[in-house]
């Protein structure tokens, strides 16, 4: 006699579907803080949105991906100092020039990938560090973005001040949703799982037809974009930048 075996896989459980509703009426209440809330609290939520994404997107490389980089902050940097030449010498909007600079430290993060990933382990770490120096000290040594002392971002004086920081907060807001979006979606997908077999063996994932080298380089850039966006929007909240902030 054959004894069949079904499968069955639980997408999502009540408990799932509950948390959800949590996390909307979380972000309706957030999204209606500008109306009733002082402007310190917009500010220091604006500071813990940023470290929030910075960090989600650290444990995506390092805790899913297995690439424990310590140099992530060039890409902060980076997302900080396109939006403020964009801004200051381009004319365009700083709220506009955010998902912008996201997109150039991702796409830099294209070549940066080239030396980084000729490395291993700890020395994947340590070059990565290596790379974030020559990252600050190279924006040390430009004079026009004020040098190793920095500079101020001009391009919002015209704004009023309660009118700034409202919608700084709500792109705060915007932007963290999204990032927790991206990042939950694409790890319930095939290729999150792809990531995390990646990480617990690579000979392995590549015996099973896993393009380790294509996906390992995807999480890369979107770690990269994600840290570029985080240091743009932290920059429009700070209003200055400088290459040891």
């Amino acid at each position: 006699m054959n004894a069949s075996t079904s499968v069955q896989v639980l997408r999502s459980s009540s408990a799932s579907r509950t948390a959800l509703w949590v996390g909307v009426a979380l972000v309706a209440v957030a999204a209606s803080m500008p109306f009733w809330a002082e402007s310190s609290w917009m500010r220091e939520f604006v500071e813990i949105a940023c470290y929030f994404i910075f960090a989600m997107m650290w444990n995506l490389l390092a805790g899913y991906g297995g690439m424990v980089s310590i140099g992530q902050q060039a890409f902060f940097g980076l997302g900080g100092y396109v939006m403020l030449m964009l801004g200051n010498f381009a004319s365009v909007n700083p709220f506009v020039a955010i998902p912008l600079a996201a997109l150039v430290a991702g796409a830099v993060a294209v070549p940066v990938s080239w030396v980084a990933f000729r490395l291993q382990g700890g020395y994947f770490a340590i070059g990565t560090w290596v790379i974030a120096e020559v990252f600050r000290l190279s924006f040390a040594n430009m004079s026009f973005v004020g040098g190793g002392s920095g500079t101020s971002l001009t391009a919002l004086r015209g704004i009023e001040k309660a009118t700034r920081e409202s919608v700084t907060f709500w792109t705060a807001l915007i932007c963290v949703v999204g990032s927790v979006a991206l990042v939950y979606l694409f790890l319930r997908s095939k290729q999150g799982l792809a990531l995390m077999a990646i990480r617990d063996n690579e000979v392995a994932a590549e015996s099973q037809g896993i393009a380790v080298g294509k996906m390992k380089l995807a999480v890369y850039v979107v770690a990269a974009f994600g840290a570029g966006l985080a240091g743009a929007l932290y920059f429009v909240g700070n209003l200055r930048i400088s290459p040891d902030a």
